[in-house]
Parts: C-alpha cells; sequence; structure tokens
C-alpha cells in the first residue's frame, strides 16, 4: 500500500501537534490506518509547531500529495474497518465526502455526530468494542438517517479532490488561524456557495474530543470521564 511506484488512490493527510497525550493518541491512530485501510494509500503526517500553523501544513500537504484524491484526518481521530473505501466510493470531484464521527461527549457533540462513549484518553480506547459497533446495524440505521437529514457532515475525516480542493484556494489563511478561526468552516462555506455539493458515506471514526486542549475545565472534564 506504500509501494512508490504506484500512484494511490488516496493521500491521508494527518498535522500533527507533538504533546504526550496527541502523540499517543497518533499511535493508535495509525495502527487504526494500517489495519483498517481497504484500498491504496498514500500516508502523510507532518508535525506542527503550534496550532496557528495547522492549516498553512495542510495546504503544503496537499500540494506535495501524490493522490487524486486527499483525505484530511486529526490524529485523534481512529479510523473503523471498511472507511476508507466507503468514501472513496462515493467520490465526486464536485463534493465533499464525509462518514460519520463518533464523539467522546468530553465537550458538546454536534447533531451531525453521534454521541457514544469508548473511551475519553488514548490508554482507554476501547478499540474492539468500537470496531463492533461501527459494523452493526445500530451503526448503519444511523448513517442512514444522518445520509438523509444532514448530507453536509463534520469536516475532518473528508475526502475531496486534489485538483478541486487546490483549485478552490485551499484553506484561506489570510483570514486567520486555527483554534480561533474555523478555516475548515470556511472553506466548506464557499465551496457550498459555488454550488458544489457534499456528501455522506457509510464510513466509521471515533474522535476523542480536544485532546490537545489547553482549557482548564476542559481538561478537569476529561480527568473526570477517565
Amino acid at each position: 500500500r506504500m509501494d512508490r511506484t504506484m500512484t494511490p488512490a488516496i493521500s491521508i493527510i494527518i498535522p500533527h501537534l507533538r504533546e504526550l497525550a496527541n502523540d499517543k493518541a497518533l499511535q493508535i491512530a495509525l495502527d487504526c490506518i494500517l489495519d483498517n485501510t481497504d484500498i491504496d494509500y498514500e500516508l502523510m503526517v507532518e508535525a506542527v509547531a503550534t496550532r496557528r500553523d495547522i492549516y498553512p501544513v495542510l495546504n503544503n500537504m496537499a500540494h506535495r500529495a501524490r493522490a487524486e484524491w486527499l483525505v484530511f484526518a486529526n490524529s485523534d481521530t481512529f479510523m473503523a474497518p471498511g472507511w476508507a473505501s466507503a468514501l472513496y466510493a462515493a467520490r465526486d470531484e464536485n463534493a465533499i465526502v464525509t462518514g460519520v464521527i463518533v464523539e467522546c461527549g468530553v465537550i458538546g457533540v454536534s447533531h451531525l455526530n453521534y454521541h457514544k462513549n469508548f473511551g475519553v484518553v488514548p490508554e482507554a480506547f476501547r478499540r474492539d468494542e468500537f470496531e463492533a459497533w461501527a459494523a452493526s446495524d445500530e451503526a448503519l440505521d444511523l448513517f442512514k438517517g444522518q445520509q438523509t437529514h444532514y448530507p453536509r457532515g463534520w469536516y475532518f475525516p473528508c475526502l475531496i479532490n486534489k485538483r478541486a480542493f487546490n483549485h478552490a484556494g485551499g484553506f484561506d489563511t489570510s483570514k486567520g488561524h486555527f483554534p480561533f478561526d474555523p478555516l475548515d468552516m470556511v472553506f466548506w462555506d464557499k465551496w457550498a456557495s459555488d454550488g458544489k455539493q457534499f456528501r455522506r458515506a457509510p464510513s466509521w471514526c471515533y474522535h476523542l474530543q480536544n485532546l490537545t486542549s489547553e482549557d482548564p475545565e476542559r481538561i478537569a472534564n476529561r480527568a473526570r470521564m477517565a
């Protein structure tokens, strides 16, 4: 899957902020990608010095990616089996494709995602339990409801055509930086205003939510839940 002589189907792009808990999460994320990615892929992981560097790094990685299709992801998102082929099957140059994100509930869970706790810190992630649930009828029924009512899912992970992403200008870093200015939301709003589409696919991942947050209240809440 990492054969440099072949063009991969997707380039998986992960910016990584070096921090102890985040480093532990990244190891799980990489293990899940290695075990659960069922199409040819290129894996790109690049360290960022600070949170504000994330969007410029994403733009640069997208420019260097070898695949025609990009998957933007995070260090603390853990992919379920079959996640990649599901996104890839729904690909369209005029659409951003998302799956369904399961979140632990350390902070509020968007209506676009699903609240189910499979662990709030990397050490406590119950991977077998999560993967069994992602393959269940309950998960499939949930996806069908999300697909019908919320075709525009959450931001990362997502699949997008590389040419279309670059043509749209990538993430507009003139408008601010992470975490104060969500440039992924800015990009998606522009994508919608240009008349382009969004799709949902039966692709599942688990998100630990705000793992590198420096907010004392959120840190204390995670500690209580753990």
